[in-house]
Parts: C-alpha cells; structure tokens; sequence
C-alpha cells in the first residue's frame, strides 16, 4: 500500500499544484482550458500515434482485453442504472448522467499517468484499446440515455444516436488511434522531421494534463446536492468499477498481470473530465461538480488501496 501510494503522490501533488495555481490567481481558468485542449489536440495524440506505430501488430487488439472491459462497464452500467431507478427512485435523466459518471474513467489525464509511474514497461497498447471501448461503447450509449431521458430533447432516437456518432468521429484521441493502427498496419515510415515533432510533444503530455485537472478542479465548489446518490455515484466509480475490471480480467486472461493492472488503474480513477460540463448541458452541473470533485479527493486513497488489492489478488494466483 504505501508502495502503492509512493507513486500515486506526485502525481497527485501535480494536480494540488494546478488547483493552488489557479486559486490563488497565478493561472487562470481560462488559461487552464486552453492547456487542456493542447493535452486533448496535441500532447497525447503525439504519444498515441508514435507508440502504435511503433507496437508489433500483435499487441494493438487482443479480443479478450476488449471484452473484459466492454463486460466490466455494461454491467456496471445495467446495475447502476437499475439501482438509481428502483433503488433509490432517481429519474431516468438523473439515473443516466450518474451513471456515466460510474463507467466512464478520466482514463487520458489521470489513468494514464498513474500507468506510467505505477509500471516500468507499461502495456500502452492496453491504455488505446481501452479509449477504443469507452469513446466507441461506452460514451456513445451514456450520451443516448441522456438525450433520450432528456425533457427538452424533441429529436428522434435516430438523429441523437447520429449526433452521438457525429461528436465521436472526432474525437482527437480516437482519430489518433486509427491513424496510429492504420500506420503499422502499412508499415508507413514516419519522417524525421515528424518523428522528431511527436517526440518532443510526447513527454508534456502527463504533466500538463494532471495540471489541467487541478486547475479545472479549483473553479469547482461543492455544494448541497443529493448525498446519498453522490456518495453511490462515486463508490462504484473508484471501487465497484476496478474490483469487477479485475475479477473479469482474472477471468478472461489469466496470468496477463500487466495488462490487468492497466485495466484496473483505468477504471480505477475518477469520472471523465468533462463530467461537470457534461452536466451544465442536462442542468446538472452541482451535481456532477460536486460528485467530480469528491471522487478525484477520495481517489487519493482509493487508488492505492485498488492497485494494492489488485496486486494482492494477482501475487496469490
């Protein structure tokens, strides 16, 4: 655990800075925006695009990795989704924007710099098979319940499910991904000069997306909300989410110790770091602030505590 929680620290004392930097005014949160958008835009496509081409074709799809973790956020999202209804008596709106926030990981700013610290080689071809599912699976049937729960949405099934795969289609880490497959698949040779350019570009990607995520953090005040649901929100997130992650990966790729800590880092972090604005869009933005803000302060402690059962339950298999 304090092994565990070694690495995680500066990765969090990154974020503390990017949060005091833009409390006490040194940076501003518009300034911190515009960082981010060079994170999503450029730093990490960088990585994304020279380390796929650069991975033997055999490492960019293996099958039962995608399935493992297709399997581990539908039925997290079956059974969060019927808790909130039934359970605990939410609307269908409020069920679906929780439930985003119980499957959809901060995998690009948070996950994969904790992947980085955490393993000396790490699988990074597991870290773009897992943005595959999420941006392919799982956010587009996230953005679906909500529309379609939506009281203000008038549109038809078939054109939110277009506007979904509209706003899909261009996702920059997503279009990296098929450009970095696409590449080693026709063994396209990268010229220097580009070569050199995404080289450069690569290593800003951790530490000014940790920075952004402290910086966005610090516009955020917790207010009164729904606890209970919050609370339930951010439990299946940091615990239930990684605990399933792991069980199925045990499951379906047994003795592939790397690729599952990846998955359980992954879905071991806090919700997508879009979750507040995703919420101001359905009128929810207290919520999905509030509950934003509480899971990246518990995970803290969560995520040394899912890498430290993770490693225990793997060590004795």
């Amino acid at each position: 655990m304090l092994n565990v929680l070694s690495v995680v620290f500066p990765i969090f004392l990154i974020i503390f800075l990017g949060y005091l930097c833009v409390r006490r005014g040194l940076i501003s949160a518009g300034a911190v925006a515009e960082m981010g958008r060079y994170v999503m835009y450029l730093a990490l496509p960088a990585v994304i695009i020279k380390t796929l081409m650069e991975l033997p074709l055999s490492e960019l799809f293996n099958p039962r990795y995608l399935l493992a973790y297709l399997l581990t956020s539908l039925s997290v999202m079956v059974a969060g989704f019927y808790l909130l209804r039934r359970g605990m008596q939410q609307g269908g709106l409020d069920s679906a924007l929780m439930m985003a926030g119980m499957v959809v990981p901060n995998s690009a700013f948070i996950g994969y710099p904790v992947m980085l610290q955490l393993m000396d080689s790490p699988p990074v071809s597991g870290f773009a098979m897992a943005l595959i599912i999420e941006n392919l699976c799982v956010l587009p049937i996230c953005f679906i319940l909500m529309d379609f729960h939506a009281t203000s949405s008038q549109s038809g099934l078939r054109s939110r499910i277009m506007g979904v795969l509209k706003r899909t289609s261009k996702n920059p880490l997503l279009i990296s991904i098929v450009l970095g497959v696409v590449g080693n698949i026709l063994a396209v040779p990268l010229p220097d000069v580009i070569n050199q350019t995404l080289t450069l570009l690569a290593p800003s990607a951790v530490s000014v997306a940790l920075f952004v995520i402290g910086g966005s953090l610090a516009t955020i005040a917790i207010k009164e909300t729904r606890w209970w649901p919050l609370l339930t929100t951010v439990s299946v997130k940091l615990v239930v989410h990684p605990l399933v992650a792991l069980l199925l990966m045990s499951w379906l790729l047994p003795g592939q110790t790397a690729l599952t800590m990846t998955l359980v880092v992954i879905t071991a972090v806090p919700m997508f770091s879009i979750y507040a604005v995703v919420g101001e869009v359905y009128s929810r933005r207290a919520f999905c602030a509030t509950a934003q803000l509480v899971a990246t302060a518990a995970s803290l402690v969560s995520i040394p505590m899912m890498l430290s059962i993770a490693s225990w339950w793997l060590a004795r298999g």
